[in-house]
């Protein structure tokens, strides 16, 4: 059958084979069961084993074997098959009860041995065999399995060092603690057994070797007059349990040579003479020596030069006869102002080094380095055919560098100059007093006092308007401006040096404010021009031409008949200067003003006998300003005209009644009564027709009808009268009067009316227009009442009286900064309220003094305070700053507070000397440690910034210096 056993180094196929074949439970014919416990064995075995050593397998494998079913088998044998080539292994086996168990051991007479380093595994291939004790014919049995010996590995080999020895030159001047060389032993062996330490044989305090890396470094400064070699021997050891053959270890030898090199660079002193005053004739500037403390050609000076500072060739150096002096020569004229920090000259001072020797050889086997042994680095190698070349560097000269600074000493040959040709400043009216514009930048290339500029106000300031700060230049606001009533100021400002008063230089500039946003240069300036723009705010409400205004229009004007105009004006300017209108009655009126003209228009027919008869309106002036708008009002009084326009109305019409014949000449029948809505109008009246024969007549006045004749005589027995009224311009309709004359006195039925007997009764249709009258009466009555308080609205409060001063909330106590804060960093914003509203709550901010150096500013809208000029606590370390908030209303209120600011330390000073150069006598029998100079440096710095340590920039051991003191003392330089 086959068995594939799977590890984690490969897959093994096993096959245990039987001369019977096994049935599926793995049963041999009989019911008889012949098989190894497992088809793979581990086991181990030590290397360099003597003949009949054992291998042996680790705790809680399984038994390694077959097991037997008792007096069932015999002849039970184990055979090794394959993977024993070498023939190191031998099969036995051991029956114990009911298993025969399987031994591999070394085989006998094997000239041979293990070894793991040639080989740690072998997998052999075990055959067992068994006989069945009864039966006939006899059978035989068995099975297969696989047997992993792994070599265990024995401490049997020694480190082995290649190569054995070592060579290394190595400069007296290397480092401690640089790495020299590194040597490398190996050991086969594994694990502990092959770990390798590295140790020296002998004892030296100048050398050590790393244990496990075994790179060798320097411990000791080494000197070449105290030993040019070195031999060093190194062992190599491992850690594994030493072997009974006894080697443990192994050794290399390892030599080093000690190579001289040049130590000390040059040491440049200088003697300098007192700073060149600029433009003066000058030949010798410092004289200058050089020395070096090496012996031999490495003390010797090359050479001396200027390297850097010198790009114009200003200044040369030149030996002079005594060895190791020289001379730095003034070559041209110097100027200050071309170079204002002097020059700073860069001296190279170059000792003598050797001269490399080379050595080459054409043979085309290696090169033995036997008395050449230099480190790589020291070597350029390089081939040319078969010949092959070294050059070792030799010994490099050393060097030293030293600055020689050169100052020069100004004279007052320069005026003052402004920085800019044209300066253009904006300011608004509303900035309060003392708001920084410009800081007039002025320069003068000389030095000091010559260079110290004041400035000065000199002309066009006659009404006082700005100030300057004469130290920092910067012009400031001193009262409030106002363009509207001055938009043009022309400034000019002085400036002139501090210098001696004979060589005093002095120029000047034009400082000029403008209209808003419009550039204007007058003539031509001499000098330097700022030009400042003053920027108009709202600061003025619009101005109607009248306060109030009575104006007439006729009624049943059409809709957007024109009434009148208003007219505004603003004195600001731009869109502070655009006004718009509005008609701000809170109810309703029938007229609209157009926003921009101010034209006011009627919206819809006015009618005299139902509407109004009066409007008081509310013209609104707004201008367009920000952030808030100005606005005022005026009273149009419109006052509505009645015209003639309704034609009188009867009363009642269409009258039918009976007049009696008896009835006497000028008797009253009936009385037609108009009405005119129209006020004042005079109602007259006429019979039209009916009357042809005059006997009836009507009042013009009251339109009674009364009878004219003798109806007895009158044919006819019905009469129609039409009659009408007018008011002399229209006319009513007719009126009609129907009757009948009757000859008795009965009783007459008309129209369901008993009719008497004496006199005429009429009956008329109602026109109602009595009731309207009466209606129309009322609600003119109505709307022409007395205007209401809320009809005429005041203008808003925030255009009231300013009642409320400004006030700070959450002012800082107080603020610190460093001195070297930045330009432009905002330190606090400052906040601040106003319960009025309007331009009564707009505030802005300006600081009113405690700022003599102009080092802050605050944004005049938001209250950003920031630093505007370089700080310097040395200077000035604590600031008062009287800031004031001012509202626009008026009167102008203001609130003011005091901001202490303090300015931190930076180190930003560095130690000055009382004495740049001191000169003292000592005398030869004084003692070591004796006191000579005491030196002397203050730092104008506080705190620890301000603390002096001291220290010997010259190498010397001949003198020494305290740190804290300054004491100067000597040391070994006082023996005979």
């Amino acid at each position: 059958m086959l068995r594939c056993v799977f590890s984690v180094a490969s897959v093994l196929c096993l096959f245990a084979v039987s001369t019977n074949q096994a049935t599926e439970d793995g049963l041999f014919p009989g019911n008889v069961a012949f098989h190894f416990t497992a088809p793979l064995y581990n086991v181990s075995i030590p290397e360099n084993s003597v003949a009949k050593t054992y291998a042996t397998q680790s705790p809680g494998a399984p038994r390694m074997g077959v097991p037997v079913t008792l007096n069932t088998f015999t002849d039970i044998r184990y055979k090794i098959l394959g993977g024993n080539r070498d023939l190191f292994f031998k099969a036995e086996h051991r029956l114990v009860g009911d298993f025969c168990f399987l031994f591999i051991r070394i085989k006998t007479g094997n000239n041979d041995v293990l070894n793991r380093e040639r080989k740690d595994k072998y997998i052999l291939q075990v055959r067992a065999t068994a006989n069945i004790k009864e039966g006939n014919p006899k059978v035989q049995y068995s099975s297969e399995t696989t047997v992993v010996v792994t070599v265990l590995d024995m401490n049997d080999l020694s480190p082995l060092f290649y190569p054995t020895e070592y060579n290394a030159t190595v400069a007296e001047d290397t480092p401690i603690h640089q790495s020299i060389l590194k040597v490398i032993a190996e050991d086969a062996d594994l694990g502990r057994n092959g770990e390798i330490y590295y140790s020296f044989a002998e004892e030296t305090d100048k050398f050590a070797i790393h244990p496990v890396t075994g790179v060798i470094t320097l411990t000791r400064p080494l000197i070449y007059n105290e030993g040019t070699y070195h031999e060093l021997k190194v062992h190599a050891q491992d850690r594994g349990i030493q072997s009974q053959s006894g080697f443990g270890f192994s050794v290399a030898q390892v030599h080093i040579r000690v190579k001289k090199v040049n130590l000390y660079a040059p040491e440049i002193r200088i003697r300098r003479h007192p700073s060149i005053v600029e433009n003066s004739n000058a030949d010798i500037y410092a004289i200058v020596n050089v020395s070096d403390r090496d012996s031999g050609i490495h003390g010797e000076i090359d050479k001396l030069e200027i390297v850097d500072g010198d790009p114009d060739g200003h200044f040369r150096i030149r030996p002079t006869r005594q060895k190791g002096e020289y001379n730095i020569e003034v070559l041209k004229l110097l100027d200050r102002e071309k170079t204002p920090q002097g020059y700073q000259l860069q001296l190279r001072a170059v000792d003598k080094g050797t001269s490399p020797i080379v050595l080459c050889s054409s043979k085309v086997s290696p090169i033995k380095l036997t008395d050449w042994e230099l480190l790589i680095s020291n070597f350029d190698i390089f081939t040319l055919g078969l010949t092959l070349c070294i050059f070792p560097l030799g010994i490099p000269p050393r060097e030293s560098y030293k600055s020689v600074p050169v100052q020069l000493a100004d004279l007052n040959d320069n005026a003052p100059i402004f920085n800019k040709e044209i300066y253009d400043v904006k300011v608004p009216e509303s900035a309060p007093v003392n708001t920084p514009l410009i800081r007039l930048k002025v320069s003068d290339p000389d030095d000091g006092r010559n260079a110290q500029v004041f400035l000065e106000i000199v002309g066009g300031n006659e009404g006082g308007e700005f100030h300057i700060n004469p130290e920092t230049g910067m012009l400031y606001t001193a009262v409030p401006l106002d363009a509207e009533t001055k938009q043009f100021y022309s400034l000019t400002v002085s400036a002139i040096d501090q210098g001696n008063v004979g060589t005093r230089k002095q120029s000047s500039a034009k400082v000029i404010s403008l209209r808003p946003r419009l550039l204007l240069v007058v003539g031509n300036i001499d000098g330097f021009q700022v030009k400042v723009y003053v920027e108009d705010t709202n600061d003025n409400d619009p101005i109607f031409d009248k306060s109030e205004l009575t104006v007439w229009i006729d009624e049943n004007m059409p809709a957007g008949t024109s009434v009148t105009t208003v007219h505004a004006k603003d004195r600001d300017r731009g869109e502070n200067a655009y006004i718009s209108y509005l008609i701000a009655n809170l109810n309703k009126v029938p007229f609209e003003v157009d926003h921009f003209s101010g034209l006011i228009k009627t919206t819809q027919l006015l009618d005299y006998e139902s509407m109004r008869r009066e409007y008081v309106l509310r013209i609104r002036a707004s201008d367009w300003g920000q952030p808030y708008r100005r606005q005022t009002e005026m009273e149009v009084t419109v006052k509505v005209r009645d015209i003639n326009d309704n034609r009188p109305q009867f009363e009642k019409i269409d009258c039918v009644g009976n007049l009696p014949r008896h009835t006497p000449i000028g008797s009253e029948i009936i009385t037609l009564s108009a009405i005119d809505f129209d006020s004042g109008n005079i109602i007259s009246y006429r019979i039209v027709s009916g009357s042809e024969d005059n006997c009836f007549s009507i009042d013009s006045t009251s339109g009674t009808i009364t009878v004219s004749c003798d109806l007895n005589d009158v044919r006819v027995s019905e009469r129609e009268l039409n009659v009408t009224a007018t008011d002399n311009t229209h006319f009513a309709d007719i009126a009609k009067v129907r009757f009948k004359l009757v000859n008795t006195k009965k009783n007459v039925f008309s129209s369901g009316r008993l009719l008497t007997d004496d006199t005429g009764t009429f009956d008329c249709k109602d026109t109602g227009v009595a009731r309207r009258l009466t209606e129309v009466l009322a609600e003119a009555e109505n709307n022409n009442g007395p205007l209401e308080v809320e009809d005429l609205p005041m203008m808003p409060t925030r255009y009231g009286q300013n009642v409320h001063s400004p006030e700070f909330i959450d002012f800082p106590i107080e603020i610190k900064v460093n001195e070297s804060v930045l330009i432009g960093t905002i330190l606090v914003r400052l906040k601040a309220r106003d319960r009025d509203l309007g331009f009564n709550g707009e505030l802005v901010y300006g600081i009113s003094g405690g700022d003599s150096r102009s080092q802050f500013d605050v944004d005049m809208k938001t209250g950003d305070l920031k630093v505007i000029g370089y700080l310097d606590r040395e200077k000035e370390y604590e600031y008062f700053l009287n800031v004031t908030v001012y509202d626009l209303g008026r009167p102008q209120k203001s609130s003011s507070r005091v901001l202490p600011i303090t300015v931190l330390d930076v180190n930003d000073n560095a130690p000055k000397f009382e004495k740049s150069l001191a000169s003292f006598r000592v005398t030869e029998n004084a003692l070591n440690g004796t006191a000579i100079f005491r030196a002397n440096a203050t730092d104008l710095d506080e705190g620890d910034n301000a603390k002096v340590t001291y220290s010997l920039a010259t190498d010397t051991q001949d003198f020494a210096v305290d740190k804290t003191t300054g004491i100067l003392t000597g040391n070994n330089i006082f023996s005979s």
